[in-house]
């Protein structure tokens, strides 16, 4: 868009005579000739010319062709079409607001945008959570992808059935979220390895234990919201997430202040996750969950609300209240 083009066209005269050629240019779509429209030339016999045409692609978008014909020696015509796109790349715009009861909203739509690229959708819900539909829309459709990215998608597939439908209804004519989810849930199960764990990619042999650890989650709450889920598979998923639970295993975890950083030791975060997703299975780790509260430094902070509703998840509620609220308190001192 608005680039100007310098189009040579070459004639060649194959006969032994001098011929006289015509060659004219015609337009069509979002350009516009800034040369003559006709120029003619004289050719030597057995030799070649050219002659130059200017053209310049206007502030429009869409499909553009260019024509050339000749006359004298022969007539010839050539047709070549060409994309005229704009210059600036996909913006979107987005905004939301509530309408009370009674009252009238006046929505301003943008007309700054080139002609015939704007598209305006207007979504009403009774959904709160409908402002967050930019977003969501990214998430809701086939579980394409890793284990992380098919988890990523499933979950909000599985809690916000109605919602999905509003803000991506072009993934759901002919399909709906439960057919995803079903989808999704048999990729999950066909990714699982001889030790029970998850790979990261379908097809791979490399065992993923955060991977494993968010599948586990997912597939235990779709499991809770009627879907079928292999027990076979959630069983050795459970016994491979219990025995990497225990392994008691560390990395440096790196802080950084105005005066250095820091590092400590604490506890792979899979842990608590594993812990947490395995209470929710009803196979709560008391043991585990009892070393890890009794070495609280080993737990970073937003591992310690999972190993607290761990144990709200196994009905420990006394440790539960306690767990918490250490947390808060480390959190007051921390923050002043």
């Amino acid at each position: 868009m608005n680039d100007s083009l310098v189009v040579p066209v070459s004639i060649v005269n194959t006969t032994d005579k001098t011929a006289n050629v015509e060659v004219s240019l015609k337009v069509d779509g979002p350009l516009k000739i800034t040369s003559s429209t006709k120029k003619s030339i004289q050719i030597q016999p057995n030799s070649t010319s050219s002659v130059t045409f200017g053209i310049l692609a206007q502030s429009q978008v869409g499909a553009g062709k260019i024509i050339f014909e000749t006359s004298g020696l022969a007539k010839v015509k050539e047709e070549i079409d060409i994309a005229v796109r704009p210059v600036s790349p996909l913006i979107v715009e987005t905004g939301s607001g509530t309408i009370a009861a009674g009252k009238e909203v006046k929505i301003d739509i943008p007309k700054n945008f080139l002609k015939g690229t704007q598209t305006t959708t207007l979504t009403i819900s009774k959904f709160p959570a409908v402002k967050f539909a930019k977003h969501l829309k990214y998430l809701v459709g086939y579980p394409h992808g890793c284990i992380e990215q098919t988890v990523s998608r499933l979950f909000p597939q599985l809690y916000f059935e109605d919602l999905a439908k509003v803000v991506a209804p072009d993934y759901y004519r002919t399909t709906n979220p439960v057919y995803y989810v079903k989808e999704g849930i048999r990729k999950i199960e066909s990714m699982q390895l001889y030790d029970g764990s998850l790979a990261y990619w379908q097809g791979g042999t490399e065992t993923s234990w955060w991977g494993s650890v968010y599948a586990a989650h997912f597939l235990v709450e779709a499991k809770k919201a009627g879907f079928n889920v292999s027990e076979n598979v959630l069983n050795k998923l459970m016994k491979y997430l219990s025995q990497k639970a225990k392994e008691q295993s560390t990395f440096d975890y790196v802080t950084y202040t105005q005066t250095g950083r820091t590092i400590k030791k604490i506890a792979n975060k899979e842990i608590l996750y594993s812990l947490y997703v395995l209470a929710m299975y009803g196979e709560g780790d008391i043991a585990t969950m009892n070393y890890y509260k009794a070495r609280p430094h080993l737990v970073s902070e937003d591992m310690r609300y999972l190993l607290a509703g761990a144990y709200a998840l196994m009905g420990s509620w006394n440790s539960y209240c306690m767990k918490l609220c250490r947390m808060l308190s480390l959190l007051r001192e921390q923050t002043g």
